[in-house]
């Protein structure tokens, strides 16, 4: 955006006289285009501007609009201007007019420069023009959301009374949104207030807080469910296609997440973002298109060079391309720069060393296979340690099957084959029947050569007979 060309005042988008249709919604859709595309340049929409402000010098709702457009936009300068000439209107017809988005915009500038008394004031007029505008009233309620979010939520009553069908658990919910932001532990809250609104309610400014909060804990299909129902309103949501992208691919889903992330990439207001390119990569591995990955994530790493989290698909690509050892050390590198690696994750670093172990066994390097082992063991019990409880079979089974090659007697291996069957009982004793029968075998040779006839008839009697 900051590299496009201005916009003459007779260019191809711009708004001549004889285009305005006179009409505040088209008009300003239109007028709103062009500003996005000459972001931060307002010279080039000098002419347009001028004649908007023509055309609706004496329209209030109008002058109310243009500076919301200019607040979104990140425009303060005229968005004051525009909201100044707005509530000159509405003093001017001496309580005719009911016209409040002006002072709501002053009042959210104030907020936003860290004057929350001086936006309360404004705030406060506009829900004493109209005392029946709803969010009027949730400014009000709302001015110390990020200092005391259940205050806020409590000063909600009112406006309940004055409307039932208003989306009270949703601004709530956005309350504790925003104060989680200040940095309050309020994303729990946030969650539980979404949770309760009907999601019929929801306006546009809940949807992408909603499926944020939704991300952020997970809840991938959830997420793009309410994703969904927002872009089916506002079809160029930027949170939304975000996180429904996002969650598409922290599903697998890779193919749907390559398409959301192009309909996110399309949307008018987007920026590139480094996290977006990342997962992006991340998508382009889970379909081993390891070109296109590297492509993707080179343009991650051009906006962000300082992400551990790319590692992960760094180590993908370089297993993609055969050079096993390469990913096997970028995988190292991901699980000790990022702080929120996942069991998955730690799965992925012992994949990696089976890969490793595999070329060493075929290269016939016992001294290679040895070292190697050792330290995917030393992965597996740190697994244990950080991910208490979580796929016992399969860890127990895996440090057995380490620990047999680390030490040929059998001893280390034993301890681990002991705790396979406990956990294995523990989890589905049908389903692992074979596995602990034949595992049952092996404990019953380990400890009949060590003379130990107590616990091989412990085992013994786990054993299955041959059909």
């Amino acid at each position: 955006m900051k590299n496009l060309k201005l916009f003459a005042a007779g260019a191809m988008l711009a708004l001549s006289a004889g285009a305005f249709a006179q009409d505040i919604k088209t008009d300003l859709a239109n007028f709103e285009k062009i500003v996005i595309k000459n972001d931060g340049k307002p010279e080039a929409y000098k002419a347009e501007l001028k004649q908007l402000d023509k055309t609706y010098k004496k329209d209030a709702n109008a002058l109310g609009q243009i500076a919301r457009m200019f607040y979104n936009n990140d425009d303060t300068l005229n968005a004051r201007v525009y909201a100044e000439k707005s509530i000159a209107l509405v003093d001017k017809s001496k309580g005719k007019l009911k016209e409040v988005e002006g002072m709501l915009v002053l009042g959210d500038l104030f907020y936003n420069a860290g004057d929350p008394g001086e936006a309360a004031g404004w705030y406060e007029r506009a829900k004493a023009t109209d005392d029946r505008n709803a969010i009027a009233y949730e400014k009000v309620a709302g001015v110390y959301r990020k200092a005391n979010p259940a205050a806020a939520v409590e000063n909600l009553k009112e406006l309940t009374k004055l409307d039932p069908t208003y989306p009270a658990n949703a601004v709530a919910a956005g309350f504790y949104y925003d104060a989680a932001y200040a940095g309050q532990k309020t994303w729990g809250k946030t969650l539980e207030y979404f949770q309760k609104e009907d999601v019929n309610k929801l306006r546009e400014v809940d949807f992408p807080r909603y499926v944020y909060v939704l991300y952020l804990y997970s809840k991938y299909e959830k997420c793009i469910e309410i994703a969904d129902r927002g872009l089916a309103k506002f079809p160029e949501d930027v949170a939304c296609n975000r996180y429904r992208f996002w969650s598409l691919q922290a599903l697998d889903k890779n193919d749907e997440a390559i398409s959301a992330a192009q309909k996110l990439y399309a949307c008018p207001k987007y920026k590139a973002y480094a996290a977006d390119f990342r997962i992006e990569g991340q998508a382009y591995c889970g379909l081993k298109d390891y070109a296109k990955a590297e492509e993707v994530l080179n343009k991650s790493l051009a906006l962000d060079a300082e992400q551990p989290e790319i590692l992960k698909s760094l180590s993908d690509i370089e297993s993609g391309k055969g050079n096993k050892a390469k990913a096997l050390e970028l995988m190292q590198q991901y699980l000790e720069k990022y702080e929120k690696a996942d069991f998955r994750d730690y799965l992925g670093l012992v994949s990696k060393y089976d890969d490793v172990i595999k070329e060493a066994l075929t290269q016939e390097d016992k001294a290679q296979e040895l070292e190697l082992t050792k330290k995917q063991d030393e992965v597996l019990a740190k697994m244990l340690e950080k991910f208490p409880g979580q796929q016992l079979v399969y860890i127990y089974n895996k440090r057995a099957n380490t620990n047999s090659v680390i030490d040929p007697t059998g001893a280390a291996s034993a301890v681990y084959y002991e705790k396979f069957i406990e956990a294995a009982k523990a989890e589905d004793a049908t389903k692992y029947a074979g596995h602990i029968s034949r595992t049952a075998q092996k404990l019953v040779d380990f400890y009949t050569a060590q003379g130990n006839t107590e616990k091989a008839a412990v085992y013994s009697a786990m054993v299955q007979p041959q059909q």
